[in-house]
């Protein structure tokens, strides 16, 4: 580890720790599921969500892909590096947004069922969901 990163470098990485711990969670994967999905051991997923280890770019986009997240998830409350807050995202752009992290969740957790069958009944009821919206 670099004993001369700055206090930003440090809070970065420590946000980007807590918010892969935060995905991580939302996903229903433990420290040893994530570490096997992304090639890397456990201690290191700790020590990446603890903020003490840097991660590449890679890594950041596999764990962004398997827990169903934007990278720019992992980026999000970090104050920009000339002290002001990043602009306001657009309110229109919320809703889309939101709705992606939603779809990329939601194509993780599937992504999580095993059996086949399930996830054949779960896009069945989702289906039949929809439809019955749509028609009202």
């Amino acid at each position: 580890m670099n004993k001369n990163w700055t206090r930003q470098e440090a809070a970065i990485h420590a946000q980007v720790g807590r918010r892969i711990r935060q995905a991580r969670e939302q996903a229903g994967l433990s420290p040893r599921d994530l570490a096997a999905r992304v090639g890397i051991t456990a201690a290191r997923i700790a020590r990446i969500e603890g903020g003490t280890e840097r991660l590449t770019a890679r890594c950041l986009f596999q764990l962004a892909t398997i827990t169903g997240q934007a990278v720019s998830y992992f980026f999000a409350d970090i104050e920009s590096s000339n002290g002001h807050d990043p602009p306001e995202p657009d309110p229109a752009a919320g809703g889309r947004m939101a709705r992606q992290a939603e779809t990329r969740a939601l194509i993780a957790a599937f992504n999580a069922i095993a059996d086949s069958d399930t996830r054949r009944d779960i896009l069945r009821l989702l289906r039949g969901i929809a439809d019955d919206l749509r028609s009202r």
